[in-house]
C-alpha cells in the first residue's frame, strides 16, 4: 500500500513512475515506522560494542551520525563505544587488533 501512494501514471506512455517527492515520504515514513518497531526488548543481549576510529583532529562523524539512531532503537545505554587509533600501515591487522581487545 504504501509503494501504491508514490505510483503515477506517465503521461506519454501510460506506464507507472515513481515520483521522486513522493517517494522520499514514503522512505520517511517506513524508517519511521521501522525505527519505532526496532526500539524494542534488547535484554537478550549481555553487551554491544561499538569499535571507531575518530579521525586524526579527534573529530568522529561517522559516531556523531550512529549514537542518535542508537538511542533511537533503545540501544544508546546498552553500546559501549570502544575508540582505537587507525593502524594506516595495515588496516587488516588494525581491525583484527581492534576486534580482539573487545573480545578480551
Amino acid at each position: 500500500m504504501i509503494a501504491l501512494t508514490a505510483i503515477a501514471a506517465a503521461a506519454s506512455f501510460g506506464r507507472p513512475r515513481l515520483l521522486p517527492h513522493a517517494a522520499r515520504a514514503c522512505v520517511a515514513r517506513h524508517r519511521a515506522a521501522a525505527m519505532e518497531e526496532a526500539a524494542a526488548d534488547w535484554s537478550f543481549l549481555d553487551a554491544a560494542y561499538l569499535i571507531t576510529c575518530p579521525d586524526d583532529d579527534g573529530s568522529n562523524p561517522r559516531l556523531d551520525r550512529v549514537l542518535p539512531l542508537l538511542r533511537q532503537v533503545g540501544l544508546g545505554d546498552l553500546v559501549e563505544v570502544r575508540s582505537f587509533e587507525r593502524d594506516d600501515a595495515d588496516r587488516i591487522r588494525g581491525c583484527y587488533s581492534s576486534h580482539i581487545s573487545v573480545l578480551q
